[in-house]
């Protein structure tokens, strides 16, 4: 796929080589980034911690529901899986981010 690429085609032989030597270069870095993200992805009380801190709206209806007296164990279990996902979420666009950035910096720069 990587010589099937449109932008690719386009360059030269030694370029297409020199980008391909580059993200093969990547493969150590991306495997350690990959360890640590999924740690964290497989730990569901640092997700669910990781989506509390970022899911301030959701908060805000859960501390009502406490509030008013309305909040029961299925409200709980319910927020519960929802700061989870939000964490997840959050974790694979950090993840992300970090990818791409290692990326660009070796192509750019190497």
């Amino acid at each position: 796929t990587f010589y099937n690429n449109q932008y690719i085609k386009e360059l030269s032989d030694s370029d297409q080589q020199d980008i391909l030597h580059k993200i093969k270069s990547l493969q150590p870095s991306i495997a350690k980034l990959h360890e640590k993200y999924e740690a964290d992805f497989n730990d569901k009380a640092k997700l669910l911690l990781i989506g509390k801190e970022s899911s301030t709206r959701l908060k805000k209806v859960e501390d009502f529901l406490t509030e008013t007296g309305n909040y029961t164990a299925t409200h709980k279990n319910d927020f519960e899986n929802s700061y989870i996902e939000s964490g997840a979420f959050d974790l694979v666009v950090k993840y992300g981010f970090e990818l791409n950035d290692l990326f660009s910096k070796t192509i750019r720069y190497n």
